[in-house]
C-alpha cells in the first residue's frame, strides 16, 4: 500500500532526527562541556511538552526536542554555525512538525516543501546521508505529483475532444442506421 503524505512526513522527521541529533549533541558538549545534560534536562523542564521526559534516565530525543533545543539555544550556540536562513527553516519545522503530530492532512505541495525543508536543514549540518534519504523519499511524492497531473491533463483533453460542436457534412444517424421497427 501507498504512504500517505503525512506518514512521509513522518519518516522525514525520523530521518531529521538521526541526522540532527548528533550535530546537537556536540554543540551542546561544546559550549556546556560536562554539563551539557544538565543543561539539556533544565530547557527540557522549561518546555510543556518535554517536561515529563525530563528526568528519565535515558534522554528520549525526538524531532520536537531537536527542533526546541535549537530555537532556544540559537542566539548562543547555533547561530554562529548556521545562517538566518536555517532559522527560519527550524521555525518552519516545527510549524510542520506540530501540524503532523497534531493529525492534519499534507496535500502534495505541503509534502514537497516540509521534505525540502528537511533536506536543506540536513545539508547544512553535513548530515548527506540523511538529506539523500529525504531525497529519495521527495522523489517519489514528485512521480507520484507527476501521475496526478498526467491523469488530469488525459481527462481534459478527452473532454475537450468531445465538446464543441459537431463536424459538418454529417449525415442524420436515421440515413445510415436504419431504425429497429419497435
Amino acid at each position: 500500500m501507498a504512504k500517505s503524505n503525512k506518514n512521509r512526513v513522518g519518516d522525514s522527521l525520523d530521518i531529521f532526527l538521526d541526522g540532527m541529533m548528533p550535530f546537537v549533541v556536540q554543540e551542546l558538549k561544546n559550549r556546556h562541556k560536562d554539563q551539557w545534560e544538565t543543561k539539556l534536562r533544565d530547557m527540557m523542564r522549561e518546555n510543556p511538552s518535554t517536561k515529563k521526559n525530563a528526568d528519565k534516565p535515558n534522554i528520549p530525543w525526538d524531532s520536537a526536542l531537536v527542533i526546541s533545543v535549537i530555537i532556544k539555544e540559537w542566539q548562543y550556540l547555533f547561530s554562529k554555525k548556521l545562517g538566518a536562513g536555517e532559522r527560519a527553516m527550524i521555525h518552519e519545522l516545527s510549524d510542520i512538525r506540530n501540524r503532523w503530530a497534531h493529525q492534519e492532512p499534507f496535500n502534495t505541495d505541503d509534502t514537497l516543501r516540509a521534505l525540502d525543508t528537511v533536506h536543506r536543514l540536513l545539508n547544512s549540518v553535513g548530515a548527506g546521508d540523511q538529506a539523500g534519504a529525504v531525497d529519495k523519499i521527495k522523489a517519489t511524492v514528485m512521480r507520484s505529483r507527476f501521475k496526478e497531473l498526467s491523469k488530469k491533463e488525459s481527462k481534459r483533453a478527452s473532454k475537450e475532444a468531445l465538446a464543441g460542436q459537431p463536424t459538418g457534412g454529417l449525415r442524420p444517424w436515421r440515413e445510415v442506421v436504419t431504425p429497429h421497427p419497435d
